[in-house]
């Protein structure tokens, strides 16, 4: 398979403020001459967008059915696919439609927008992200249209919304799988039906982009704690009102900034409120990634990523707020928790403390504010872990690699 034989990708939402992964990826592979089809199964919403999606060469086709309007554009799909692949389409139709539940037949629906595109624009290979609804619609579409597909798996949709047995259904009708670290590795490769079939690639991160300013300090004011991701449970961001009390309590000068937005922002409002942290735990609210790097990661001086396994199962593989941090010399004291210590090594390049625990993130950051030196050093090897491990030419080319026909 080469560039000419053209590439979609099948996405939740794009543009997305949380899926900077996606972004990366892409913009790579149009470095190397892809120009994939995006589809997109939701509008993007309101939130700050990265100027790096203005590079974006490929199509962006929105495929969901979200509004009235989208219904006749919807049968209009699926008759000319019907008329193109009509045997294909038959199989799938009394497959889904009639012996499965309501939310197959609504992937079904969406599937068949993405196989008449995919035919009409001459794809080849349809590529996925996230193991769930992303990856079964894009192998229905496959299917529709007689072409391959793949997909990356991540986090939510391999431990939470998508069961053992659909898992191994798809890594068997997949032409291959992608997962983006070792914990979750450990986790597939016993459903997977051709292990040789499933690689480990980590997410690429466009190290250049993340640089550390020559004067980064503030003289002897506040250090800057900084933490940043979705507000939800598996983040663990809920412990970060009590690891500030703690903090205030041992006489730190410190101010914690929590960037991005999420369901428990009302909860984290009200603990700020009891606690009496507004000037200590600042809610930032959701930004784009230049103002991230020039106005939060440029001046913190060290990074928080306190994750948990949620209450429903979800968890992370590994938040890349941690890479980008590593890379621009940050400290990071993060939860032992599914990927993080692959890139995190206990005191080698960062802490990891207890999950869920603030008295144990307030004692790591206590420690790296007294010792300076030791933030330094984690710092700076943290960062050669990030250009050994995470580059995105080498990841991406790996996945660029296996797009052909090639190995991982």
């Amino acid at each position: 398979m080469t560039p000419e034989a053209r590439l979609g990708y099948v996405v939740t939402m794009f543009p997305r403020l949380s899926e900077t992964f996606i972004l990366g990826e892409i913009l790579e592979l149009e470095r190397r001459g892809w120009r994939p089809v995006i589809f997109t199964r939701k509008p993007a919403g309101h939130q700050p967008v990265h100027a790096d999606y203005a590079r974006i060469l490929g199509k962006v086709i929105q495929v969901g059915v979200t509004r009235p309007r989208d219904w006749p554009g919807l049968l209009l799909d699926h008759t000319l696919l019907l008329l193109k692949r009509p045997r294909p389409w038959m199989r799938e139709a009394r497959t889904v439609l009639f012996r499965r539940r309501a939310s197959a037949r609504r992937k079904f629906l969406v599937a068949g927008r993405v196989a008449r595109r995919a035919l009409a624009l001459g794809l080849t290979h349809l590529h996925a992200h996230f193991a769930a609804d992303n990856a079964k619609i894009a192998r229905t579409a496959a299917r529709l249209t007689g072409q391959s597909f793949s997909f990356t798996a991540h986090a939510k949709d391999i431990w939470v919304k998508t069961p053992p047995d659909s898992l191994r259904r798809l890594m068997g009708s997949a032409r291959f799988t992608v997962t983006i670290c070792r914990y979750n590795l450990d986790h597939l490769l016993p459903l997977a039906p051709d292990p040789k079939r499933l690689h480990l690639i980590y997410n690429g991160l466009n190290t250049s982009k993340f640089r550390r300013p020559p004067s980064r300090r503030n003289g002897n004011g506040p250090r800057e704690l900084l933490a940043v991701g979705r507000l939800v449970p598996k983040k663990g961001f809920d412990i970060l009102p009590e690891t500030c009390r703690i903090l205030r309590g041992r006489g730190f000068d410190f101010r914690c900034r929590l960037v991005g937005d999420g369901e428990l922002r009302s909860s984290l409002e009200t603990a700020v409120r009891d606690h009496g942290l507004q000037d200590r735990l600042l809610l930032e609210g959701p930004r784009a990634q230049e103002r991230l790097i020039d106005t939060y990661l440029a001046r913190a001086d060290i990074l928080l990523a306190p994750c948990i396994i949620a209450p429903n199962g979800d968890r992370d593989g590994i938040p890349t707020v941690i890479l980008e941090a590593l890379s621009m010399g940050i400290p990071v004291v993060a939860a032992a928790v599914a990927g993080i210590p692959e890139v995190i090594h206990p005191r080698v390049t960062g802490i990891l403390v207890e999950p869920g625990s603030p008295s144990a993130l307030a004692r790591a950051a206590a420690e790296l504010i007294r010792n300076p030196g030791l933030a330094a050093r984690l710092g700076r090897a943290g960062a050669r872990r990030v250009r050994e491990m995470f580059d995105i030419e080498e990841n991406v080319g790996r996945l660029d690699r296996l797009f052909r026909g090639g190995g991982g």
